[in-house]
């Protein structure tokens, strides 16, 4: 799903959702959590946070997190990585990895109970669209999902 199709979908039917966009990133913004982080965030990002600064679900207290907090936490990560969503105050987290050799790749994956650091997708709109299909929990949902890519590991 392109990023476009994403934010449509976010867009779309907002009374029919739980969710709450928040405002915008700004340019500036964006450039400054680059900066303060070390790295160049791929295009469906910048696209993303320049359309809204993350999200709240309140059904799943599910968040993509804003720029501004992830900046607050990046000593828990080395460099090229990050959490961009979190689930139940921060219970459970996705992240993401930059790829340093191919620029604009990344990969986003969970780490479970079980131990097990699951790749789920190198796809924000991807992750996105899942988690508006089956929310955390749900038939299709982001749990759903890494279950379904476990089961295929050797």
């Amino acid at each position: 799903m392109p990023s476009s199709a994403l934010i449509q979908l976010l867009t779309a039917n907002p009374a029919q959702t739980d969710i709450s966009l928040y405002p915008a990133a700004s340019a500036q913004l964006v450039s400054h959590f680059e900066a303060e982080m070390g790295l160049v965030l791929p295009a469906d990002f910048k696209e993303f946070y320049s359309f809204c600064n993350g999200f709240e679900s309140e059904e799943d207290v599910f968040r993509v997190i804003p720029l501004e907090e992830i900046l607050e936490r990046r000593s828990e990560h080395p460099k090229g990585q990050f959490y961009v969503a979190e689930y139940l105050i921060y219970g459970d987290m996705w992240k993401v990895e930059l790829n340093e050799e191919q620029p604009g790749r990344y990969q986003i994956s969970n780490h479970g109970s079980d131990a097990l650091t699951i790749v789920l997708t190198d796809s924000l709109a991807e992750f996105i669209g899942r988690f508006l299909q089956g929310g955390v929990f749900d038939v299709a949902g982001l749990y759903e999902w890494r279950e379904e890519i476990k089961k295929q590991l050797p």
